[in-house]
């Protein structure tokens, strides 16, 4: 298992611990004062950035300082999807670029 792996399946398991207790706290912390369609734009970029590499909601909130509740409401606010589904969407998507754009590396006789 990669390093970045292992950080993503230690992201989920502090996330579904400790998601309980943050609920229930109303600040953590100053945020950037970005409107909704830049921190989706932001996020965007930072997942680019970050190639292949898994990344976890609990990341996001962390590297922009917002919780995961206005996470959630910028993605459904600016582009009508949670941040889970762009994920997965993003990575689908990729994923069927390199698939269309690939070569084969043997051909069948």
């Amino acid at each position: 298992m990669s390093a970045d792996t292992a950080d993503f399946y230690k992201r989920c398991i502090l996330a579904l611990m400790t998601a309980p207790v943050l609920d229930g706290v109303p600040y953590r912390g100053p945020r950037l004062q970005l409107s909704k369609v830049q921190l989706v734009q932001e996020v965007d970029r930072y997942l680019v950035a970050a190639g292949n590499r898994p990344v976890h909601i609990s990341e996001l909130s962390e590297v922009f300082k917002v919780n995961r509740r206005m996470l959630h409401r910028a993605f459904i606010d600016a582009v009508g999807i949670p941040p889970i589904t762009f994920l997965r969407r993003k990575r689908l998507g990729d994923v069927h670029a390199v698939l269309l754009t690939g070569r084969p590396h043997f051909r069948l006789q």
